[in-house]
Order: structure tokens, then sequence, then C-alpha cells
């Protein structure tokens, strides 16, 4: 089988390096070549495993960059789907990242895990919500960040997922 996607994280858009402005364009900059490499080698899924922005509380114009970018993507039918990374996540009080935001306006899809009873729970993403993508060819499960337990988890993992035929991605 013949499947092609690109695999990215760390992207840190909104870093702002010695405020440079510059600094800031080169994150926005690469990022557009990855959409841009995908339109004209038409692949259609975009994977990010994560730190998509720098910070937890990101400013206006980096919200609107990143907006912008994945309308491109969207328009182009590329399927962005992303998992948050430690500098994703939001602050406690603040309850739900940026991506949050951009998921539920359907310019990604977040990949979350829910757990329960120390185990993760596998659940088909339905209306914004789940940690698990299966179509007829491939099959995404998204983790997120797990701290210091991510061993425990996979370790965990392991023993309860379904063996699948399908190309898997976790």
């Amino acid at each position: 089988m013949n499947f092609e996607f690109i695999h990215c994280g760390d992207l840190h858009l909104g870093c702002y390096p010695n405020h440079i402005d510059q600094r800031f364009d080169d994150f926005f900059d690469a990022f557009q070549r990855l959409i841009d490499y995908a339109i004209t080698n038409q692949i259609h899924l975009v994977l990010i495993c994560g730190d998509l922005f720098h910070l937890k509380n990101i400013n206006s114009k980096t919200l609107q960059r990143t907006i912008d970018l994945l309308e491109i993507a969207k328009e182009n039918t590329i399927e962005v789907v992303a998992i948050e990374g430690n500098h994703d996540r939001a602050f406690y009080i603040d309850e739900e990242s940026w991506l949050y935001f951009l998921n539920n306006q359907g310019y990604l899809k977040l990949l979350n895990s829910r757990i329960d009873n120390g185990k993760i729970v596998f659940e088909n993403y339905v209306d914004g919500s789940g940690n698990t993508i299966e179509t007829d060819s491939y099959k995404i499960i998204g983790l997120g960040y797990l701290g210091g337990s991510t061993d425990k988890y996979i370790s965990d993992m392991k023993k309860t997922l379904i063996k699948s035929d399908k190309f898997t991605i976790i």
C-alpha cells in the first residue's frame, strides 16, 4: 500500500527570539513551506506531533497567521491532525488550549486522550473529540503530551490495543 503523509512537530509558531521580527517570521515561513510542499506533491494529510505553538498563551498575530496557513491547507483538502505538546497545553485555570479553538473552528483535528482508571481510553474522533481516526486505509491514534507517565501509558496500551491490518500511526 502506498500511503503518503507529512509528519512534523515542534513548529513553535509564535516564537520570537530576541524580539527579532525576522526570527518570528522564520517559524511561519517554515510552516508555509510545509503546506506548499503538501499542495505541490498532492499530500492530503499532515500530522503535527506537538508544540504547534511556542507558548501556551499566544497573541492575536500568532493566532491569525496560524489560521491563515491552516485555511490554505483546508482549501487544498489537506487534513491537519494534531496532538498537544507540552508547549501547547493550557494552563490549568484555562482548561483548554488554543488547539481546542482551532479544532472547534474546523482548521485541524485535535486528537486528545482521555485517561480513565489510569488507562488510555480509545475513542473514535467524532464531533471534534476523540483520539482515534480510522479510514479504509489507515488508523491514527493520538496520545498527546503525557509527561512523566508516558512509558507507563504506552506499556499499558500495548496490552489493550487491538491489532489492525491498516497502516497505523501512534
